[in-house]
């Protein structure tokens, strides 16, 4: 019954490591030619475009920061009370 127990823990092992490599290489797979078309299509972009461009970045993260508070989760819904 151990020995049985150990197998599967041990193939259960190499399922997750199998998982964990497929994962790894996609993530860190090389990128698409379009994105690298892309990439050399913004290095010949000119400085007001680049400029709008950074302007609306920023907008976006002033959003994102001064987004609300969410909620302890742990804490009681006040209708449950």
């Amino acid at each position: 019954m151990l020995t049985r127990l150990f197998r599967r823990c041990a193939q259960l092992g190499r399922s997750l490591a199998g998982a964990l490599r497929q994962r790894l290489s996609s993530a860190t797979k090389p990128a698409e030619p379009a994105m690298v078309a892309d990439t050399l299509a913004d290095l010949v972009r000119g400085r007001p475009a680049l400029v709008a461009e950074n302007a609306f970045l920023r907008q976006q993260l002033l959003i994102l920061r001064r987004g609300v508070k969410r909620p302890l989760s742990w804490l009681p819904s006040p209708s449950a009370a």
